[in-house]
């Protein structure tokens, strides 16, 4: 389990673009929407909506991402790992891969660089 953020050599997972990447920031700059919770039933929570009702959940759509409330499709949502090679992988094998700065796409782990498809668990910068 893992609550705090997703850092790329582009810059962070950011809930605000789409999900998508952006640069990484404090907790002063706004940083809560590059917080997620990364739970051990495999579900990828919107940091900002945990404990709320409804708590949203990223999901893979059409090549990208998307967030839903994480009631809804609830058997579908725990499809996501932060693998041994710091990877964010779904469960049909596909990972998240920072296409660019501020693209986020979901896609074959073995066509994206080192770089576009390496991910640090962080803990926001502080205030």
């Amino acid at each position: 389990q893992h609550l705090g953020t997703f850092r790329g050599a582009k810059g962070c997972l950011d809930a605000a673009r789409g999900p998508g990447a952006a640069p990484c920031r404090s907790l002063r700059q706004g940083a809560e929407s590059q917080l997620f919770l990364l739970a051990r039933n495999g579900r990828l929570i919107v940091g900002g909506t945990v404990g709320e009702d409804p708590m949203r959940c990223v999901v893979a759509q059409d090549g990208g991402l998307d967030t839903e409330p994480c009631a809804v499709g609830a058997t579908t949502h725990a499809v996501w790992t932060h693998a041994h090679d710091r990877t964010l992988r779904h469960r049909d094998g596909s990972c998240i891969i920072a296409a660019r700065a501020d693209l986020v796409v979901v896609g074959d782990c073995s066509a994206a660089t080192l770089d576009e498809r390496t991910w640090f668990l962080g803990r926001p910068l502080p205030r």
